[in-house]
C-alpha cells in the first residue's frame, strides 16, 4: 500500500516491510498494523495544510481526503480594553460548520447551533451579541469597567478554541472632571465646575443631578458635591465577578423647548460605579457617555375588524428586534414596523397617529406625538416607507423627565378601500387635520 500527499508517496508497505519516504512532513508519524490492514498518519495541521489531498492506495483501490482547516481568531477592535468604553470582540471561524459558543470565564454566554443563535442569562446586562453566520463572524460588544480586569473570553466551535484576556487601561482622552470616592456609607462625588465650564460654558449647577432630578449637589468654591447613600437616587446594585457593583448616573439634561417633560439629549451623562470586593475594599470610577455633539403594554388600534401589529428594531434593515416596552438610550435610533396580517388586498392601512407615554397611567397631556395625521411632527421622526399593509418609520430615543423606565409607543391606524381617496384614507401628510 501507499500513502500519498498531493500525489507524492510519503509512506508505503511492500513485501512485508513498511517505511516512510523523505516527502513525509517533519513531525508527522506513520503507524500500521498489517495483520488488520490498518495504516495511520498522525499529521500536525496548520493553515498551510488547507486543500492538501491525502490518498491511501493499494494499487487496485484508493480513497482520499482533502484537508479543510478550521481557522479561528479573536481580535479586539481598537486593540485595547479602555475603562468606560464599549469594546467589540470579533470572533472569526472559517470554515463555519453551523455551531459555535462564546464563553466568559468558562461559562457559555452566547451560542449558535442548527441555524439559530441566542444569548444565555450569563451574558452581562448591556453587552450585545451579533452574528453573521454566512461569514462565520460572531461579535460581542462589551462595556468595560475595572471589574472586568482579568476576565477571559473564549470563542470556538468545538474543534478550535481561541481566547483573549481583558487588560483594562485608563481612558486618557478626556479631561478629568468627575471624581468619585466610594465610601462605606455611600457616594462621595465631586465635580470640577471650573473645568466643566470650559466644556459647557452655560452649565448651571442646579441642573445637574444624580439619578433622579431631586438629587442635586451643593456647590462651593467651584466644586459641586454629591453625598448620597447607596440606596438613594435610583442607585442600582448587582453582582459581577464576585464584586457588589453600585451604579448610577450624573446627568445634565437638555429638554425639548416645547415639551419640557421630554429629555431629547444629555449635555452630560456620566456613568458612576462603585465596586465592593469580597475583602471589603471599595473602589470607584466614572464613565463619560455625554453627547459631545451638543411599562406594561404595546398599543396599536385599527378600524374595522383587521388586526394591527407593531415591532421595534435597532437597525435600519429591521433584523435585530428590541424588547417591548422599549428601554432605549437617549439619541439611539429606534426603527418601527407597523403592519397588518390581513390577506385582503382590497383594503389599505393608513397609520395616521403615533405617540409615546411614560406609562399606561399617564395623562393625555404627557402624550408626545411622533406622527400626527400622517405628518412627521417630531423633528427626529421620519417615515421611511408605506405600502398597503405596512408602514415603517424611525425615531430617536428620548426620555421622560422623572422616568428612567420604559417608553410606551402607541399607533392609531385606519383601514379604507384601496380606491377610497378621501383625505383621511390617503397615505400622505394631512396638516389641516392637526
Amino acid at each position: 500500500m501507499t500513502w500519498k500527499l498531493d500525489g507524492t508517496i510519503i509512506a508505503q508497505c511492500a513485501f512485508g516491510s513498511c517505511d516512510t519516504l523523505g516527502a513525509l512532513t517533519t513531525g508527522d508519524i506513520f503507524t500500521y498494523d498489517e495483520s488488520r490492514g490498518e495504516f495511520f498518519l498522525d499529521i500536525g495541521i496548520t493553515r498551510a495544510d488547507a486543500g492538501n489531498v491525502y490518498q491511501c492506495d493499494d494499487g487496485s483501490n484508493h480513497d482520499q481526503i482533502i484537508v479543510s482547516v478550521t481557522i479561528g481568531s479573536v481580535s479586539v477592535e481598537g486593540g485595547e480594553f479602555i475603562n468606560g468604553k464599549t469594546t467589540k470582540l470579533i470572533c472569526t471561524i472559517s470554515p463555519y460548520r453551523g455551531g459555535m459558543t462564546w464563553k466568559m470565564n468558562g461559562t457559555i454566554i452566547a451560542q449558535c447551533a442548527f441555524g439559530s443563535c441566542n444569548t444565555l442569562g450569563a451574558l452581562p446586562t448591556g453587552d450585545i451579541f451579533t452574528h453573521d453566520e454566512s461569514r462565520g463572524v460572531f461579535n460581542l460588544d462589551i462595556g468595560i469597567t475595572e471589574a472586568d480586569n482579568g476576565t477571559t473570553y473564549e470563542c470556538g466551535d468545538g474543534s478550535i478554541q481561541v481566547q483573549t484576556i481583558v487588560n483594562v487601561i485608563a481612558d486618557r482622552s478626556k479631561p478629568k472632571v468627575i471624581f468619585v470616592t466610594c465610601e462605606e456609607g455611600g457616594w462621595n462625588i465631586r465635580v470640577d465646575m471650573s473645568t466643566l465650564r470650559l466644556i459647557y460654558p452655560n452649565v448651571i449647577a442646579s441642573d445637574i443631578y444624580l439619578g433622579e432630578n431631586n438629587c442635586h449637589g451643593t456647590e462651593s468654591m467651584d466644586v459641586l458635591r454629591f453625598n448620597y447613600g447607596y440606596r438613594d437616587c435610583l442607585t442600582q446594585e448587582m453582582i459581577r465577578n464576585s464584586h457588589h457593583v453600585f451604579s448610577n448616573q450624573l446627568l445634565y439634561p437638555e429638554y425639548d423647548p416645547i415639551h419640557p417633560y421630554i429629555i431629547k439629549d444629555f449635555k452630560l451623562a456620566v456613568d458612576l460605579k462603585c465596586y465592593a470586593a469580597p475583602n471589603g475594599t471599595i473602589t470607584g470610577h466614572s464613565i463619560d457617555n455625554s453627547n459631545n455633539n451638543n411599562g406594561t403594554h404595546q398599543q396599536v388600534s385599527g378600524g374595522s375588524h383587521f388586526s394591527v401589529n407593531m415591532l421595534f428594531y435597532s437597525d435600519p434593515n429591521f433584523q435585530h428586534k428590541l424588547r417591548y416596552p422599549l428601554s432605549v438610550t437617549v439619541g439611539e435610533n429606534v426603527y418601527v414596523k407597523v403592519f397588518t396580517n390581513a390577506s385582503d388586498w382590497d383594503i389599505r392601512m393608513h397609520v395616521h397617529t403615533c405617540y409615546t407615554l411614560p406609562n399606561i397611567y399617564a395623562a393625555d397631556n404627557f402624550k408626545y406625538y411622533l406622527i400626527r395625521n400622517g405628518c412627521e411632527v417630531d423633528s427626529n421622526t421620519h417615515i421611511s416607507s408605506q405600502s398597503f399593509h405596512e408602514t415603517r418609520f424611525v425615531f430617536k430615543g428620548f426620555q421622560y423627565a422623572n422616568n428612567r423606565g420604559d417608553l410606551l409607543v402607541s399607533c392609531d391606524a385606519k383601514f379604507c378601500g384601496t380606491h377610497d381617496n378621501s383625505p383621511e384614507c390617503l397615505q400622505v401628510c394631512n396638516p389641516n387635520g392637526i
